[in-house]
């Protein structure tokens, strides 16, 4: 398959027009695809074993596991993924692309068989997991907004868009969200794709719950990431989603208590703006003072 064909043929699935923007991504994945074909290196003899009974997850995608680097024994995370799945080819490619203290290291790639090995820095668990009934306390999650926001602006600056943020998919260094120390760095680019501020898309991927009015609409750009960063951010502080169907993210308003501060409510709220052309960029998010 040549990359033309590769193009016209990822057309729908991607959901991006034009056409030359389809053409400029399926340059990068169809490298990724010739790399994975010609195989960089096989697991078998590569720098890493698997660790035995360290299985951290399974589904449609493949497994997720715990390996060891041969020599200095780094314990890091495995995905096992089926090479000629696109969403293992754009992985791979967005990883290659993207050097950033809050987006998730990738340590090396392998292949076995129809399997890719896609080895990334290991982390103790993720922001879902963490999250914590504040009942009614105030929760100072500032250090943890600065990241999460910083890892969506790096990617925007590099006109890249996730498509997928989520608490699941943002892995933390240690299980207390509320340590000022804590590292969040963002995983999982499987729906991942380039985008410039003016492209927009159709293609319906993600998590519902955190769906912006405009990707229900199927006509949404990189402000989709936006609001989905304000339903992380509104869960972080309330412990819950701020929506459970497409009618109450159209129209309901959040409420969010006063005891978290004004700075940290007018920031969440600027994200969760139901229009897009009221929502904040990441940029300017990250200059908001509740994390500046």
């Amino acid at each position: 398959m040549d990359l033309i064909d590769w193009a016209y043929a990822a057309e729908g699935a991607l959901g991006v027009c034009p056409l030359s923007v389809t053409v400029k991504l399926c340059q990068h994945i169809y490298k990724a695809y010739q790399l994975a074909d010609n195989c960089i290196a096989a697991w078998s003899s590569g720098d890493y074993v698997l660790v035995k009974g360290a299985n951290l997850g399974e589904g449609s995608f493949g497994q997720v596991a715990v390996c060891k680097h041969r020599r200095t024994e780094e314990e890091c995370t495995v995905k096992m993924v089926h090479k000629e799945r696109r969403s293992t080819l754009v992985e791979i490619d967005m990883l290659k692309r993207t050097d950033n203290a809050n987006i998730v290291k990738l340590r090396g790639i392998y292949q076995q068989g129809t399997l890719m090995y896609i080895v990334m820095e290991k982390h103790v668990t993720d922001l879902d997991n963490a999250i914590q009934d504040p009942d009614g306390k105030p929760m100072n999650v500032a250090h943890i907004a600065r990241q999460i926001v910083a890892s969506v602006h790096y990617l925007h600056h590099k006109k890249l868009m996730h498509r997928d943020v989520k608490c699941d998919n943002f892995l933390m260094d240690r299980s207390d969200l509320l340590d000022k120390q804590c590292k969040v760095v963002l995983a999982d680019f499987g729906t991942a794709c380039e985008a410039e501020p003016t492209d927009r898309f159709t293609e319906q991927v993600g998590t519902k719950t955190y769906w912006s009015p405009q990707v229900y609409d199927a006509n949404y750009g990189t402000a989709a990431d936006i609001f989905a960063l304000g339903v992380v951010m509104f869960t972080l502080l309330k412990g819950r989603y701020p929506f459970n169907t497409e009618n109450k993210t159209r129209v309901m308003k959040v409420f969010i208590p006063k005891v978290h501060g004004a700075a940290c409510v007018d920031f969440t709220h600027k994200l969760l703006q139901k229009i897009e052309e009221d929502r904040v960029t990441a940029a300017e998010a990250m200059a908001h003072e509740y994390i500046a």
